[in-house]
């Protein structure tokens, strides 16, 4: 019912930051992956041995720390932060001082969205993007987590 009243409101063209969606939680929905090409079908999984892009600011620094999978380039802010599993790119942003507004930190109000440019990232909830926002790239920061080098627009 939620996705058919969005997509009513889409058309009408309500602006998105007069929607209001209140998500009683249940058990987490499967992961997706989201990445800066675009997927052949909904629902697939880009190829394994498709290459990530180059960054753009520098190479990264090596990941030789225990536990690490990856780092995270924020492009405008010029910085980087260490990724692992279990941790969000927004939880990285906190962690060297890039600031990306959230509010619900659960993948649903929408507020943390942001350009994915390089890589990818799997997020668990993905209500808040709409098939034009997953077209361009965007990618919600409370949910997307990566296992390596990506590079977002913040």
């Amino acid at each position: 019912m939620m996705d058919a009243v969005k997509l009513m409101l889409d058309e009408l063209k309500v602006p998105k930051e007069n929607v209001m969606v209140e998500i009683f939680a249940g058990p987490p929905p499967a992961l997706k992956v989201a990445s800066p090409q675009p997927l052949a079908e909904p629902g697939t999984l880009p190829e394994a041995n498709a290459a990530p892009r180059p960054e753009e600011n520098g190479t990264p620094p090596a990941a030789e720390e225990a536990g690490k999978t990856g780092v995270v380039t924020f492009a405008k802010s010029n910085k980087t932060a260490v990724l692992t599993p279990e941790k969000s790119i927004l939880e990285a942003s906190e962690e060297v001082g890039v600031n990306i507004d959230y509010s619900c930190r659960i993948g649903t109000c929408g507020i943390c969205i942001t350009k994915l440019l390089s890589g990818q990232v799997t997020m668990e909830v993905q209500d808040a993007l709409t098939e034009d926002d997953k077209a361009k790239n965007m990618i919600l920061a409370c949910q997307a987590k990566a296992s390596e080098n990506v590079s977002v627009e913040a």
